[in-house]
């Protein structure tokens, strides 16, 4: 098994697309004993979706928003603290920037329980990675379920 924030080689052979651009989610699927090389049509249902014996959904988005003083600066910090947010249960993260202000970022993450993105997002861990990372103002964070 894997460890959260090992390096992962990428697959020789096609691979499913989220899993090629999201080490965090490999190292997840790879510690759920699912072979990380999935090419089935529904591998978003196997990864996205995973269930508890009683058929209870405990997958959870949460979507954050801010504004970083430099984005490279932000982003070095970020990266750094991806061992942090796997173990924090998160199952995969998404950056966006604003197409007229680089340096708005909006995150979309996968967790694998409201409980624990919630606890996540009001850690003091992470108020001092955002302080560190030269974040401005507070974020806007939103937590949601898939329709």
């Amino acid at each position: 098994m894997r460890q959260p924030g090992e390096q992962y080689p990428l697959p020789t052979k096609p691979s499913h697309p989220i899993l090629m651009h999201n080490q965090g989610l490999r190292c997840n699927i790879d510690n759920m004993g699912i072979n990380s090389n999935i090419t089935h049509p529904v591998a978003d249902e196997i990864l996205f979706k995973r269930k508890l014996p009683k058929g209870e959904l405990i997958m959870a988005s949460m979507l954050a928003q801010h504004h970083v003083k430099d984005f490279s600066a932000w982003k070095k910090v970020y990266d750094s603290e991806a061992g942090f947010r796997h173990s924090s249960g998160e199952l995969s993260d998404q950056i966006f920037r604003d197409a007229s202000d680089l340096n708005k970022i909006t995150l979309l993450f996968k967790w694998d329980s409201l409980v624990k993105a919630q606890k996540f997002a009001q850690s003091a861990e992470l108020k001092t990675a955002m302080e560190k990372a030269g974040v401005e103002g507070a974020p806007v964070i939103s937590f949601l379920n898939e329709a």
